[in-house]
């Protein structure tokens, strides 16, 4: 059982890393993470250990890496990394990497991924990690990389697919009911 005391000494850590984090980041990040942000936010950092927040407002830059956990209310930032937790109950984002746990109600929409994706749907550029969900695609056709997706309607290049439908263009067989597989050599890049 957690205690309460553990649980309170962890998220004063956090405040305090997350503090000393804004001592220590450079006016030359903070200027230029200000000029992409796309949100209203109440601290700049090039990073985060933590990421709260409700579009249009969040506690840090939406473009902030996160190294620890994001939540989002309804819609997530525009982080550029996520190592770690995130959270959102729509549409959650990540426009370069994404290591770790990601949840999202609806939508998720990420770059590379090389953790867990667990979204209705899920759009991922390159995938080396787990995408879950009922449709599982890439954001302009084929998902590159050699990860696994599960869903209903699965399309990549490589990897391995379970599902109702699954497109793997560089197959065997491109179209295959219940499972498909090949590997992408294009996405050792």
């Amino acid at each position: 059982m957690i205690k309460f005391k553990s649980v309170l000494s962890v998220i004063l850590l956090i405040i305090v890393f997350s503090i000393c984090n804004i001592t220590y980041a450079t006016e030359t990040t903070i200027a230029d993470t200000k000029k992409e942000s796309h949100c209203f936010h109440l601290f700049s950092a090039s990073w985060t250990p933590i990421q709260l927040s409700c579009v249009p407002v969040s506690l840090f830059d939406d473009r902030s890496d996160i190294y620890g956990i994001n939540i989002a209310l309804w819609l997530g930032t525009f982080p550029n990394n996520v190592y770690g937790f995130s959270y959102a109950g729509i549409a959650n984002f990540a426009w370069k990497k994404h290591c770790g746990i990601s949840i999202s109600g609806i939508w998720m929409v990420m770059r590379d991924n090389y953790g867990v994706s667990i979204a209705p749907a899920n759009m991922v550029h390159k995938n080396n990690g787990l995408m879950l969900g009922l449709i599982n695609i890439g954001p302009m056709g084929d998902t590159m990389g050699n990860g696994i997706q599960i869903g209903l309607v699965n399309q990549a290049t490589g990897g391995l697919q379970i599902g109702l439908i699954n497109y793997n263009s560089n197959a065997l067989i491109p179209w295959m009911p219940l499972f498909n597989f090949s590997f992408d050599n294009k996405s050792k890049e």
